[in-house]
């Protein structure tokens, strides 16, 4: 990883700093960012005053998610990540976070026009969204670990995860992008090689 690029922790709604730190710390990123230590409380309150209710309502991942046992974070999750981009040039997020991005855009502008400037950040996307490997129709998540890899996985367990990864076309599809990513281009004829080299190949990357 570049050390020219700020790392967010997101410690408010991702209570798991400890494990994140140590992770971070042994691929040698340099700039560490705890959301705790930027938050800005007067720039926050000053987005949440700003955030009309129709658009955070419309926010695909509110839309999708079962909101009855909810708590009002999950609606206001964005404008907090508005704060957290407010000033950077330019954001690396997944393909699920572009509408957050847009929509953050959209609040600084508005946010620049009442009260000091803040940069507007650009959005740099990363290309391909990583499936769940055992419900291929959702992405990989932590909170559903066995579907799920993790750069602190022990070998033993990147082995086991992908040996019961679910061998449908849409799961295997998912598993030959990740296999074009760390492997190669030419994909093995057995869906069992392709498992095993892969489960190799990310072992030999990240332990």
């Amino acid at each position: 990883m570049q050390n020219d690029v700020d790392v967010l922790v997101a410690n408010y709604h991702a209570p798991t700093e400890r494990a994140n730190l140590e992770v971070l710390y042994n691929f040698g990123v340099k700039n560490i960012k705890l959301q705790k230590d930027v938050f800005n409380p007067e720039l926050y309150f000053k987005l949440l005053q700003l955030a009309k209710i129709g658009d955070l309502n419309r926010m695909t991942q509110f839309k999708s998610a079962e909101t009855s046992n909810q708590t009002a974070h999950l609606l206001t999750y964005p404008v907090l990540m508005v704060h957290d981009v407010a000033g950077y040039e330019e954001v690396m997020v997944g393909e699920d976070q572009e509408q957050h991005l847009q929509y953050a855009r959209k609040l600084l502008h508005k946010y620049n026009s009442l009260y000091e400037p803040y940069t507007i950040p650009t959005a740099n996307i990363v290309v391909g969204r990583i499936k769940d490997l055992r419900e291929p129709n959702k992405k990989m998540s932590k909170s559903a670990p066995q579907g799920c890899l993790f750069l602190d996985d022990s070998p033993e367990a990147i082995r086991s995860k992908l040996r019961k990864a679910t061998a449908t076309e849409e799961g295997m599809e998912n598993l030959r992008f990740l296999y074009r990513e760390f492997v190669s281009d030419t994909l093995p004829a057995s869906n069992e090689t392709l498992k095993t080299n892969l489960a190799e190949a990310i072992i030999e990357k990240f332990n």
